[in-house]
C-alpha cells in the first residue's frame, strides 16, 4: 500500500540496485509499502523508488535503459549514495547466467551468492511456491554447439542437448564466485574457459564488479541461462523473481539496528569524491569479488576499449589521407623552411598555424608530406590529422574529432582512461555525435601527463566542413588560444584564404597571427613556389616523355612552353599533362598544336576532359550520381545505377559486368575527371564538384558545355528513381530479410546497403511533387509487406537502436514526412491516430515532430474524414492527442524542443501543447531547449513558462542545465529576463557558478559576476569552492578571474583538510601552483586530514618543478610524512 508521504533521505538504510526493468519489477512486488513512488532528487539523473521491508526502508533504484554494465552500476550506486546518506547495506539483485559443472548441479531458477555470505545467509530454508509451467523446459546443450536463429531453442539440434538426471526440489541456492564483468557472455566455451582460468564459478553477471569500490554489496543472482549462445529470455522473469524473494528473506532475518553493523558499503570512497556521506564503521570492501574477478574485469575493459575505438573510428581517415598524391622530391622546401612553419613545429608551447590557399595549389598534397616525413610521430610527438572527403557526412567537424581521437588512443592506449570508457557508456551514441564530448574529452587528453609531450593536429580543408561545425571549431581554437596552457597542443590548419575564416579568429588578438599563403607572401616566397611547381613539371614530363617514348627535343620543347605560363598551379600542370599525356599518337607536331592550345583554366581543362567521354548521356549520368551519392559508391553499385531502367524488375534481369570491365567503362565516360579507389568511385577534386554543380550566383561561358551543368535538385531526382525502382525488385517481396541475417542479406544483394539507407534522404532533396510517386511510396510504407519491413528494417540499423515492433503504415509515412501517404491513410475511416508502437511507445505525430516534419504534424493534428468529426475535437479538448507520451513520459513538444524544431514547435503549441508535461527525469520542454541550446525555441516556451515555472524553478531547474551545458546565451536570457537568481543552491550546496567553474567556463562566470553578481566563493557540502574545483582541474584562467573580484579565500580548507594548492600541486598544475603561492595568501605546506601535504604528493609524483617552487617559499617540511609516518614513495 502506497503512502502519500516519504520518510526523510537519511532515514533510508538499504539500497537495492538492479540492471532491467524485469528486476525492478520484482524488487518493487517484495516491497510491504511503497512510502513514494519514482522520487528523483533534482541534480540525480536516478529514478528512485522508496518503501518498507520488514523494518527496513529501502531504496530501490534501476540503471537507464539499455545502459547496463560495470560504469552504469557503479554511477547509480554513487548517485543513490550522496541522495541518501544512511545506507548502510547493499543489494544487487537480479538475473545472471549460470556456468554448469561436474561439481555444481546448477539450473535455470536457481539462486547464487557470493560465497562469503554463506555463513550468515546459509539457514534460510523458508522457499515460496513457484511455477514452472510457463517458462518452458530447461534444456542444456553441450558447450561446443551454437545456438540457432531464433526466439528459442526448438530449431535447435536435440542431440546436442546434455541429459541430466531429475532434481527432488525445483530450486537450489548455491553459494561461491559471480564473475562480473562489462560484456555479456555469450560463449559456452569461453564461459568454461573463465571457469577454469578462476578457479570454479558459479555465475557471470555484468555490474558487481562496478560497485565494488563505490557499493560494495550482497550480490544476489537468479539463473535465467547458461551463459552461452542459448539466451533464453523466457526464464528472465522467473529467475529475477527468485532472486527478489531472495534478498526480502535476507532483509527479514536482519534487525534494523544491524544494518549498519553489517556495513558493507564503503562511504570513505563515496566522501573522497564529493559526497557528504558520514563515514561509516566496519566496512567491507570486497577483496574477494577483486581477487576472483580480476582476468575477467582485464578482458571486458578491453572488450569496452575496443567498442570505444570501433565508435570513434567513423571514417577511413588513412585512405582518405593517401587518396592525396605524394609530393615530388624537391618541393614544399619553401614551407618547411617558412619562418611561421619553423617557429611554429619548435615551440614548447600551445601554438596554431592557418595554411590558406586557392584551389588547386597543393594544400592537401603539403598536408600529407607534414603528417608523412616531417611532423615524425616518436615517444614525445603524437601526430593526428584529419582529411576531407567529397561526401558530406565526411566533412562534419564530429567525424574529424572523432578520427583525431581514435588516432590518439592508438597510438597511446594509456590514455584512455576509466573516465573516458565510463563518459562513453553514460553517453551512449550521442558521445560520437556531439562537438561537446569529443572536444572536451579532446582537451582532457592534452592535459593528461601520460600524453607524454606535445599533440599536433592537421585538419586539411576545414573550408569545406560543415559550417556550423565550422564555426564551433574556430570557437573552442580561440578559447583554448586565448590563454596560456600548461600543455603542449598544436593545430595546423588549412583552407581556402575565406573571409569568415579570418573573421573567426580575430577574437584570439595575436599581434602577427601566424598565416602561411600558398601563393607566396612577397616577391621572394613566389619565386621559390613557381622554382617547386617547375620541379613538378619536370618530373612529370619526363615520366609522359618515357610513357609516349617522346624524343629528347620533343619533351624540352613541352617542358619549356608549361615552365613559361604564368599563373600556375599544381592542379592545373596535373590536368594539362594528363591530356596529353592520353593523347598515344603523339609527335613533333601534335605537341606544338598542344602546347599553342594549352587551357588557361582549371575550368576549361575540366570541359576538354569531359568533352571527350565516349557517351555524354551517360556520363553526365555517372556524374549525376557521383555528386548526389550520400556516401562513394562501390563500381558494383555504379554498375547496376548506372543500367537500372523501367524495364528491370529483378536481379535476374540485370547483366552485371565485372568490376575491371566496368572500370574501363567510366574511364572511358569520365576520363580523369573521377578516380576509383579500393573499388569506390570519387571525384579527381573538390573544385571538379564545383565546376559541375550549378550554384546560385555566377555567369557561364557560352562554350562551355559541362560546367554547372548538373543541378542538384535533379540529381537527387535521379537517385531517388534509381532507389525506388530497386526497392520495388520482387525479390524483396518473395525473398524477404531474415531479422538476423541482415549483413549476409545485404552481401548478396546488391546495392541494397545504399537504397535502403538513403532513398528517403534522396526524395526529400529533390523536392519531387508526392503525387507523381504515390503509389511507389504506398507499396514501400505499406507494413504489411515483406518489402517494406525489408528496407526499413535495414534502414533502422543505422540509428542504432532497437527496431521498434508494431509499427504500423501511419507511424513509417509519419517518420519520413510523406505528407501525401499521410493525407491519404487519413482519410480511411479505421485509422487510429493515437495508435503507439509497442517499443517506444510512441504515436506517429511522436515520430513526426521529432524528425521535424511540421506539415505532417499539422495533419495529424487536425486529422481529416469522419475521424475528425467524432473524436478530435473531444480529443483536442482532453490534449490525448498533442500530449501523448511515450515510455519516457515524453511529448511530441518535448522531442521537438530537443531537436531544435522551431516550426513544428510553433504548429504544437498554437494546437495547445502543454509545456509543462515532465517526462521520466523531470526534463521539461523548455529544460530540454535549454540544454540543447536553441534559443529561439527557448524564447517561444518562455512567454508561457511563467505559468508553471517558478523563480525557484527557473534558477534550479533551468539555470542549472545552462551552465552545466555551457550555453552563454541562455544562461544571459535567464540572468537579464527571467531573474535567476545565480546564488541559489542545490542539494549538495553547489551554486550556477560553482559548475562553472568545475566545467572550465570562464565566458559563463564572467555573466554569473558581471549580470548576476553572484558570491564568487560559495562553498558546497563538502567545504569546497569554486577556485578549489578550478585548480583540481587546472583552469588558470578562472583562477585569476575569481581572485580579481577580492572576495574569495584561495587557502580554504574543505571537509578533508585539502586546499586549492594541495589538488594543484597534487594533480602536476604547475602554472597555478606557481600562482597561487605568488598570491601571498596560501600556506605552502598544509596538511590534510591523513597528514598528506603538497610538498609530499609532489616528490610522490617525482614532479620536479613543483619540487622546486614548493621549496623556495622557505616554508615547507623537507622531509613530509603522513599521520602513519609514511615518507612519499615508502
Amino acid at each position: 500500500m502506497s503512502k502519500l508521504y516519504r520518510a526523510r533521505p537519511e532515514n533510508y538504510t538499504v539500497g537495492w540496485i538492479c540492471a532491467l526493468p524485469i528486476e525492478l519489477a520484482a524488487a518493487r512486488r517484495m516491497l510491504d509499502e511503497i512510502h513514494k513512488d519514482s522520487y528523483r532528487h533534482v541534480n540525480d539523473a536516478s529514478i528512485y523508488t522508496l518503501g518498507r521491508i520488514g523494518e527496513h526502508n529501502v531504496v530501490v533504484a534501476c540503471l537507464p535503459y539499455g545502459q547496463t554494465g560495470t560504469s552504469s552500476a557503479s554511477a547509480v550506486a554513487t548517485r543513490m549514495m550522496s541522495t541518501f546518506p544512511s545506507i548502510e547495506f547493499g543489494l544487487m539483485v537480479g538475473v545472471g547466467g549460470g556456468v554448469p559443472s561436474q561439481d555444481v548441479d546448477i539450473r535455470l531458477g536457481d539462486v547464487v551468492l557470493e560465497a562469503r555470505f554463506m555463513k550468515c545467509f546459509s539457514t534460510l530454508n523458508t522457499w515460496p511456491e513457484f511455477s514452472q509451467e510457463d517458462v518452458g523446459p530447461d534444456v542444456l546443450f553441450e558447450p561446443s554447439y551454437d545456438h540457432i536463429s531464433g526466439e528459442t531453442c526448438v530449431n535447435c539440434d536435440q542431440k546436442k542437448v546434455i541429459k541430466r538426471n531429475p532434481r527432488g526440489r525445483d530450486f537450489m541456492v548455491h553459494y561461491g564466485t559471480i564473475a562480473s564483468g562489462n560484456q555479456v557472455m555469450r560463449d559456452a566455451t569461453e564461459r568454461d574457459k573463465v571457469n577454469s582460468e578462476l578457479g570454479g564459478v558459479l555465475c557471470f553477471e555484468m555490474e558487481a564488479a562496478g560497485l565494488m569500490n563505490t557499493f560494495p554489496c550482497l550480490v544476489i543472482r537468479g539463473i535465467c541461462d547458461y551463459a552461452d549462445s542459448h539466451k533464453n529470455k523466457r526464464w528472465q522473469a522467473y529467475a529475477g523473481g527468485a532472486a527478489a524473494v531472495y534478498a526480502k528473506q535476507v532483509l527479514s532475518v536482519i534487525p534494523s539496528t544491524d544494518v549498519s553493523r553489517l556495513g558493507l558499503v564503503n562511504h570513505d570512497f563515496a566522501e573522497e569524491n564529493g559526497s557528504s556521506i558520514p563515514r561509516g564503521a566496519n566496512r567491507f570492501r570486497g577483496e574477494s569479488l577483486d581477487r576472483n574477478t580480476e582476468l575477467w574485469r582485464e578482458q571486458t575493459r578491453k572488450a569496452k576499449e575496443i567498442e570505444l575505438l570501433k565508435k570513434l573510428n567513423v571514417c577511413p581517415y588513412r585512405a582518405q589521407k593517401e587518396r592525396n598524391p605524394d609530393r615530388i622530391q624537391g618541393t614544399c622546401g619553401w614551407f618547411t623552411a617558412h619562418r611561421l612553419f619553423r617557429d611554429w613545429k619548435d615551440s614548447s608551447t600551445s601554438r596554431i598555424l592557418w595554411v590558406s590557399a586557392d584551389p588547386g595549389c597543393g594544400k592537401s598534397v603539403l598536408a600529407k608530406y607534414l603528417v608523412d616525413d616531417v611532423l615524425v610521430a616518436n615517444k614525445s610527438r603524437t601526430i593526428c590529422y584529419f582529411f576531407k572527403d567529397d561526401f558530406d557526412d565526411q566533412r562534419i567537424i564530429v567525424s574529424a574529432l572523432s578520427c583525431i581521437l581514435h588516432q590518439l588512443f592508438m597510438q597511446k592506449r594509456i590514455l584512455l582512461s576509466e573516465t573516458i570508457l565510463e563518459q562513453f557508456e553514460v553517453s551512449g551514441e550521442n558521445f560520437t555525435s556531439s562537438f561537446d564530448e569529443l572536444w572536451n574529452t579532446f582537451i582532457s587528453i592534452a592535459e593528461d601527463e601520460n600524453a607524454g609531450g606535445e599533440i599536433i593536429v592537421v585538419l586539411d580543408a576545414i573550408d569545406e566542413c560543415e559550417e556550423c561545425g565550422r564555426s564551433q571549431l574556430i570557437k573552442s581554437l580561440c578559447k583554448l588560444y586565448g590563454k596560456k596552457r600548461n600543455f603542449n597542443l598544436k593545430f595546423l590548419l588549412t583552407s581556402r584564404p575565406y573571409g569568415d575564416i579570418r573573421r573567426g579568429f580575430q577574437p584570439l588578438e595575436i599581434p602577427e597571427f601566424p598565416i602561411i599563403r600558398l601563393s607566396g607572401g612577397g616577391e621572394v616566397e613566389s619565386k621559390k613556389i613557381s622554382q617547386e611547381i617547375g620541379i613538378f613539371i619536370e618530373v612529370r614530363v619526363s615520366e609522359i616523355g618515357a610513357k609516349l617514348k617522346l624524343k629528347h627535343e620533343e619533351q624540352e620543347l613541352l617542358l619549356q612552353k608549361l615552365i613559361n605560363v604564368p599563373n600556375r598551379t599544381y592542379l592545373w600542370v596535373h590536368l594539362t599533362l594528363d591530356l596529353i599525356e592520353n593523347n598515344f599518337n603523339i609527335d613533333k607536331a601534335g605537341i606544338v598544336d598542344a602546347i599553342s592550345h594549352l587551357p588557361h583554366t582549371v575550368d576549361e581543362a575540366y570541359e576538354r576532359i569531359l568533352s571527350r567521354s565516349r557517351d555524354s548521356d551517360q556520363a553526365k549520368k555517372l556524374l549525376q550520381i557521383v555528386v548526389a551519392a550520400i556516401r562513394p559508391l562501390t563500381l558494383k553499385e555504379m554498375s547496376l545505377a548506372l543500367t537500372l531502367t523501367e524495364n528491370h524488375h529483378s536481379y535476374s534481369d540485370l547483366d552485371f559486368k565485372s568490376e575491371e570491365r566496368f572500370r574501363e567503362d567510366v574511364r572511358d565516360l569520365c576520363g580523369l575527371f573521377v578516380t576509383v579507389i579500393d573499388s569506390r568511385i570519387y571525384l579527381l577534386h573538390q573544385t571538379a564538384k564545383e565546376f559541375l554543380v550549378q550554384g546560385p550566383l555566377g555567369s557561364v561561358r557560352e562554350d562551355f558545355k559541362w560546367k554547372h551543368s548538373l543541378q542538384p535538385q535533379e540529381s537527387h531526382r535521379i537517385l531517388t528513381d534509381i532507389c525506388i525502382r530497386h526497392l520495388n525488385f520482387t525479390e524483396f517481396e518473395t525473398n524477404p530479410l531474415s531479422e538476423d541475417a541482415i549483413p549476409e542479406y545485404i552481401d548478396s544483394h546488391t546495392f541494397l546497403d545504399y537504397s535502403a539507407k538513403n532513398w528517403v534522404t534522396h526524395f526529400h532533396e529533390s523536392h519531387i511533387k508526392d503525387g507523381t510517386v504515390i503509389q511507389s511510396l504506398l507499396r514501400l510504407c505499406d507494413t504489411t509487406s515483406s518489402r517494406c519491413l525489408t528496407w526499413f528494417r535495414i534502414y533502422w540499423t543505422s540509428t542504432h537502436t532497437d527496431f521498434p515492433k508494431s509499427f504500423t503504415t501511419l507511424m513509417v509515412a509519419s517518420y519520413f514526412g510523406f505528407r501525401i501517404v499521410v493525407n491519404i491513410l487519413l482519410e480511411s475511416n479505421d485509422i487510429d491516430l493515437n495508435l503507439k508502437d509497442g517499443t517506444y511507445r510512441r504515436s506517429a505525430l511522436s515520430w513526426a515532430a521529432r524528425n521535424g516534419f511540421a506539415p505532417v504534424v499539422q495533419l495529424l493534428i487536425r486529422g481529416t474524414g469522419s475521424y475528425l468529426k467524432s473524436i478530435v475535437k473531444l480529443a483536442f479538448r482532453k490534449g490525448a492527442q498533442v500530449d501523448s507520451v511515450d515510455r519516457y513520459r515524453r511529448t511530441p513538444l518535448l522531442y521537438a524542443a530537443w531537436n531544435g524544431n522551431v516550426a513544428v514547435v510553433k504548429v504544437l503549441l498554437n494546437a495547445g501543447a502543454r509545456i509543462d508535461v515532465a517526462d521520466e527525469i523531470d526534463g521539461t520542454p523548455l529544460s530540454y531547449a535549454i540544454f540543447g541550446g536553441h534559443k529561439a525555441i527557448v524564447h517561444l516556451l518562455y512567454r508561457n513558462a511563467t505559468q508553471v515555472h517558478s523563480e525557484y524553478m527557473i534558477s534550479e531547474n533551468l539555470l542549472f542545465p545552462a551552465v552545466e551545458k555551457g550555453h552563454e546565451d541562455v544562461v544571459k536570457l535567464l540572468l537579464e529576463t527571467a531573474g535567476a537568481n545565480p546564488n541559489l543552491r542545490d542539494n549538495n550546496g553547489q551554486t550556477p557558478l560553482w559548475w562553472a567553474a568545475w566545467n572550465g567556463d570562464e565566458a559563463i562566470i564572467k555573466l554569473l559576476l558581471e549580470i548576476g553578481r553572484a558570491d564568487p566563493d560559495p562553498k558546497d557540502n563538502n567545504g569546497r569552492t569554486p577556485i578549489w574545483w578550478a585548480s583540481w582541474y587546472g583552469h588558470e584562467a578562472i583562477i585569476r578571474l575569481l581572485l580579481e573580484t577580492g572576495k574569495v579565500d584561495p587557502d580554504l580548507k574543505d571537509n578533508n583538510g585539502q586546499t586549492p594548492l594541495y589538488w594543484a600541486a597534487r594533480n602536476g598544475r604547475k602554472a597555478i601552483v606557481k600562482l597561487l603561492l605568488e598570491t601571498g595568501k596560501v600556506d605552502p605546506d598544509p596538511k590534510d586530514n591523513q597528514g598528506y601535504t603538497p610538498l609530499w604528493w609532489a616528490i610522490q609524483n617525482n614532479n620536479k618543478v613543483i619540487i622546486k617552487l614548493l621549496l623556495e617559499t622557505g616554508r615547507v617540511n623537507p622531509d613530509p610524512k603522513d599521520n602513519h609516518g609514511r615518507a612519499p614513495l615508502q
